[in-house]
């Protein structure tokens, strides 16, 4: 048997687990917070690096295709080194300064540019510096041209030192003409400058082998290991978040190092926000437990309270409910009607003043057990464990409907649209008792909508069809179709209600043709035995109960009656 607990406890509990959930929750973010800080500022900083490095060495590579350009396409230059003319070897010594000057401004993350040109009728040194950095003499780059020259050549990049600065060069060389560029390391920096690294975070940048050419901040260390990358490595023994890249045509690396507590400082911002967050959740936890028990379960109670009553058999039992939610109003309401009405049914049983006729209508008409109402309180009572409140809301609103269309009045007609309308609600009532496990399908023509018949005539037959067809196992449906046809010089209304299930048992089949009682115990069949009573008192011979099961499956009620229209009410 499954473990029931009362809502109150079932409440308690779920705070509990709330709680508890709460703090792992919380512990977590903790937990987690600073590594994901410190993920995204290696995620964002890497990206920084990435595109700054590619850039880098976009203009690197850009630099190298200009030098090989200046060596194989320059006229001047070969003026400059074959022409012993000194006046064209004047113009031509101008048209490569204005050329370098030019190239000078377009790359302007380099240094300098310059060409050196050896020729029987003198040696030209022709050098540019830029703007973007500390400049060095043309002296000092001519002795660095020729060193370079008098050694062995590799066309590469190379790193210098002058006056305690480094500098990267390279020396491109054909026949007795040199050109190259030059730049100072310091200005590899200058973009990243406006960065937020820390107080004391900061730029490295470094050879391949990891020794420290340049950085903007003393970190107390002469090298630094290049190969990691998103990961936390101490430097005089502070913790930094290194990201490193390593150029890919120059000899250098560069890292970027931000400090480990700049994270802390953040977390402790995180932290306290949690605390906070904390405070006012367990602050509100005893006013939300009062709203909950004021307007939930306090009325949930009353109502189950008035139901036990009204089992022991007091049917004066009346719910009075201040809860704020309109359902549970509803609900009470039509409990009170429901017992009113079956009150008064059971006093109008015993009133034999009234005529014979309509006293036995309005009794075959009003014979409703609460059972139904019952154990659909019971399924909202266990939706509202669940916390199903969406269900609980459609649920409700189908049921008053429902009963208020069960309660409208003791009237004996009603149209045939009032009457799909309430097979409707019960029909989603259903549906959600059974996890919509059916499909119901209704097809009547928009003019038999104005059609008079007695009330919850179709309904006894769509509820035997869920009583029954709900049994088997497959998928299951109920149709409702309607016809009008000729029989005895006289318009008749054909209902046909049928399902997919089991179908009738034979010996209600034999009853119902034979107009006889249905079996032993009429309980059983009490909707079928009213609705034929109720036909037979309203219209006679006019109107017949037809009942079989489909060949392949399934059971059939014809419901025949005379096509009358009007309005709703009670027979002039």
């Amino acid at each position: 048997m499954k473990y029931k607990i009362t809502l109150k406890k079932w409440l308690i509990r779920l705070f509990v687990i709330l709680f508890i959930l709460l703090v792992v929750v919380m512990l977590a973010v903790s937990g987690f917070t600073k590594n994901n800080l410190r993920q995204q500022a290696w995620m964002y900083n890497e990206g920084l690096v990435d595109v700054y490095m590619e850039n880098l060495d976009k203009n690197v590579e850009g630099v190298d295709r200009l030098l090989s350009q200046y060596l194989t396409s320059s006229y001047d230059i070969s003026t400059l080194a074959l022409s012993d003319d000194d006046y064209s070897r004047t113009l031509a010594a101008q048209s490569i300064m204005r050329q370098l000057k030019q190239d000078a401004f377009v790359y302007n993350t380099f240094t300098g540019f310059f060409l050196y040109s050896r020729s029987p009728y003198g040696d030209e040194f022709l050098c540019q510096n830029g703007e973007s950095s500390s400049l060095i003499s043309e002296t000092t780059v001519r002795s660095i041209v020729e060193n370079e020259l008098q050694g062995s050549q590799t066309n590469g990049w190379k790193l210098y030192e002058v006056d305690g600065k480094y500098y990267i060069l390279k020396v491109v060389t054909k026949g007795s003409s040199s050109c190259g560029a030059w730049m100072d390391l310091d200005a590899l920096s200058l973009p990243l400058d406006k960065i937020d690294f820390g107080d004391d975070g900061g730029v490295v940048v470094a050879d391949w082998d990891g020794r420290i050419l340049m950085q903007d901040r003393d970190f107390g260390q002469t090298d630094v290991d290049v190969s990691v990358s998103g990961e936390t490595i101490r430097y005089d023994g502070e913790a930094y978040l290194q990201i490193s890249r390593r150029s890919k045509v120059m000899p250098i690396s560069m890292a970027i190092l931000i400090p480990d507590k700049v994270f802390s400082k953040q977390m402790n911002y995180v932290q306290l926000g949690v605390l906070l967050m904390f405070a006012v959740i367990l602050l509100a936890v005893p006013v939300l437990w009062r709203l909950l028990d004021r307007h939930l379960t306090r009325p949930m109670n009353q109502l189950l309270d008035a139901m036990h009553k009204f089992q022991d058999g007091d049917f004066t039992v009346h719910v009075d409910s201040d809860a704020r939610f309109l359902e549970f109003d509803d609900i009470s309401s039509h409990f009170n009607v429901m017992v009113d009405n079956i009150r008064q049914l059971k006093e109008d049983v015993f009133d034999r003043q009234i005529r014979e006729q309509k006293t036995q209508l309005q009794y075959l008409q009003l014979q409703i057990r609460p059972h139904f109402f019952l154990n659909i309180l019971n399924v909202i009572y266990s939706f509202s464990l669940t916390g199903h409140n969406a269900l609980i809301e459609k649920l409700t609103i189908s049921l008053s409907r429902y009963f208020r269309y069960l309660f409208r009045s003791t009237v004996s007609f009603v149209t045939l649209e009032a009457e799909c309308e309430h097979i409707r609600d019960y029909m989603d009532i259903q549906k959600i008792r059974y996890s919509g496990s059916f499909d119901y399908v209704q097809e009547l023509d928009d003019i038999l909508m104005d059609a008079l018949l007695p009330p919850l005539v179709l309904q006894t037959f769509v509820e035997n069809s869920i009583k029954y067809a709900s049994d088997s196992s497959h998928y299951w449906f109920i149709s409702l179709m309607g016809e009008v046809f000729n029989e005895d010089n006289e318009q008749k209304l054909r209902l046909v209600i049928s399902d997919n299930g089991p179908g009738y048992p034979d010996h209600v089949l034999e009853a119902v043709k034979n107009n006889q009682g249905i079996g032993n115990d009429p309980e059983k069949n009490i909707g079928i035995i009213n609705v034929r009573q109720r036909m037979n008192l309203i219209y006679g011979s006019k109107a017949r109960l037809v009942l079989y099961n489909q060949p392949d499956g399934g059971a059939v009620s014809e419901v025949i009656l005379p096509l009358e229209f009007g309005p709703e009410g009670d027979p002039e």
